[in-house]
C-alpha cells in the first residue's frame, strides 16, 4: 500500500493569528517544525498503538475495529482542544496511559511517512484534520532555507466536522497487532490494576504491560505480567522498554504478596520438575506477609509426600539415612542454594540434616507391638516354648505378662517382652 499523505506546498505559510512578513496567515493548516525522520524507531505498529491509547483514556469503551482496508478508531470524548495540538502539552492524570503530550502528535508524524499506510483522517468534536508530510517555507519565506522547496515537516490540513473518529488505511496484520496491545479491547470491563500490579498465567507468557498496554516482551518468563499506572513514567517515550530495575522490583513484589493459589502452583511444580526462572521472577526470599506464607505451606501439606527432604552440601550421610527410611527427596535444580532453601522454607520442607534430627527424635525409644493373633503358627509355637524354658529355669513365676514387638529402637529391649 503506497502512502498517500505526503503532499507538495511550498507556499504555504505556517498558521499564525497573525501576519508575518506580510505573508497572509493560513488558517486551514498547522505545519509543526518537526523532521519526518525523527522517532526513527518507531513503527506504524507503535504510533496507532499510541492512537487507540488516547482513545482510551477519552472513553473506556471507545470502539476500535479494522475492515475493508481501514482501522477506525472511535471514542466518545469531548474530542481535541486546542491544547491537544501543542507539542508537550498533555492534561493526562496518573490514572491514564497517556504521559508526555506528543504521542498523538508523533503518531501522525510515523503514519504520514510510512509506506505502509494509507490516508490517515482525524474527525473529532467541531473540526477534522489530515496529517501530511509536506514541504513548507517556514514563515513565508521570512527564514533563510538551502532548499528553494523549502523543509519537509508535519501538516495538519483542517477541515469541519462534529464527530471524534480516527481512520486509517492500513493492512489488516498492523491493525491486528496495535489492537492486540490492550487488554481493554479483549477484555471486556478491564480495569488497570492497583500498584503493583497483577499476575497474569493466561496466554503466552513473557508479556508485561502497563495498565493494559503492551510494553514489551521478556523471554523465558513463566508468566506474564500487568504493572499499575503509577509505573509509566519508568518506561521509555516508546513504550518499548521498562526501567530494568523497576521491572525486578514490580515482579517480584507482585508473585511475592500473591497467595492466589493458582499462581503458587505454577511456580511450585514448574520448580520442582527442574525448571528454571529468570532473575526477576526468583522471589522467594521475599515472601513475608503472613498470608501468602500460609498459602505455600498449604500447598506443601497437599501436594507433597508427609515425609520429604532436600540436600545441601555436607549433608549427603543425613540425606542417605532419611531414603533408607522411606522419606522423598526433593530439589529445585533450576534455582541456586539460597533460592533453593528460600522455596523449601516456604513448602515447610527441611534440609536432610534437620529432617534427620527431627525424624530421630520423632521415633527415639519407639517400639512396634505385635499382637500374637498376628503370630504365625510356627511363631506362636516358639513363643510357648520359650515361655515354658524360662519358667522351667527360674520358676513359674518368672514372666507375668509377654508382649510380641517386630521393631524397637529402646536398647535393650523393653522388659517382660520378647523379640518376634
Amino acid at each position: 500500500m503506497s502512502n498517500t499523505n505526503r503532499a507538495t506546498s511550498a507556499q504555504d505559510p505556517v498558521t499564525s493569528p497573525d501576519s508575518v512578513g506580510g505573508a497572509a496567515a493560513d488558517t486551514d493548516s498547522l505545519a509543526y517544525p518537526i523532521s519526518p525522520e525523527y522517532v526513527q524507531s518507531w513503527t506504524p505498529v507503535r504510533a496507532l498503538s499510541e492512537l487507540i491509547a488516547n482513545a482510551l483514556d477519552e472513553d473506556p469503551n471507545a470502539q476500535v475495529s479494522w475492515a475493508e482496508g481501514t482501522l477506525t478508531i472511535a471514542d466518545g470524548g469531548p474530542g481535541i482542544p486546542e491544547e491537544g495540538l501543542i507539542l508537550g502539552v498533555s492534561t493526562k492524570s496518573a490514572e491514564q496511559i497517556g504521559q508526555f503530550g506528543e504521542g498523538k502528535k508523533l503518531a501522525c508524524l510515523v503514519l504520514a511517512r510510512s509506506p505502509q499506510i494509507g490516508g490517515v483522517r482525524c474527525e473529532t468534536v467541531g473540526y477534522g484534520f489530515v496529517p501530511t508530510v509536506e514541504r513548507r517555507k517556514l514563515l513565508g519565506g521570512l527564514i533563510p532555507s538551502r532548499s528553494a522547496q523549502g523543509s519537509e515537516v508535519l501538516v495538519y490540513r483542517f477541515h469541519p466536522n462534529t464527530r471524534t473518529t480516527f481512520t486509517v488505511e492500513c493492512p489488516q496484520q498492523l491493525a491486528q497487532e496495535a489492537i492486540g496491545r490492550f487488554r481493554a479491547l479483549a477484555e471486556p470491563g478491564y480495569q488497570p490494576p492497583p500498584a503493583p500490579g497483577v499476575c497474569v498465567r493466561d496466554g503466552q507468557p513473557g508479556r508485561v504491560w502497563i495498565g493494559g498496554v503492551l510494553v514489551t516482551r521478556m523471554p523465558g518468563f513463566l508468566a506474564s505480567y500487568d504493572l499499575s499506572l503509577n509505573h509509566k513514567a519508568l518506561q521509555n517515550r516508546d513504550r518499548t522498554l521498562v526501567e530494568a530495575a523497576a521491572l525486578r522490583t514490580a515482579v517480584r513484589r507482585i508473585l511475592a504478596d500473591s497467595e492466589d493459589p493458582q499462581t503458587i502452583d505454577l511456580f511450585a511444580r514448574h520448580l520442582l520438575g527442574g525448571g528454571k526462572l529468570r532473575e526477576q521472577e526468583q522471589f522467594f526470599d521475599a515472601v513475608r506477609l503472613p498470608r501468602p506464607r500460609a498459602a505455600w505451606r498449604a500447598w506443601g501439606r497437599t501436594h507433597l509426600p508427609e515425609q520429604t527432604y532436600f540436600s545441601v552440601p555436607g549433608g549427603e550421610e543425613a540425606a542417605l539415612d532419611l531414603k533408607d527410611t522411606g522419606h522423598a527427596e526433593l530439589a529445585t535444580t533450576g534455582l541456586g542454594r539460597y533460592e533453593q532453601m528460600a522455596v523449601m522454607n516456604l513448602l515447610g520442607v527441611e534440609a536432610a540434616r534437620a529432617r534427620q534430627r527431627r525424624h530421630h527424635a520423632r521415633n527415639r525409644n519407639r517400639t512396634n507391638w505385635v499382637s500374637q493373633k498376628a503370630l504365625t503358627d510356627a511363631e506362636r509355637a516358639l513363643l510357648d516354648e520359650c515361655c515354658q524354658l524360662v519358667r522351667s529355669a527360674i520358676g513359674p513365676f518368672a514372666l507375668h505378662h509377654v508382649k510380641v514387638y517386630d521393631h524397637s529402637d529402646e536398647s535393650p529391649a523393653p522388659t517382660a517382652s520378647t523379640g518376634r
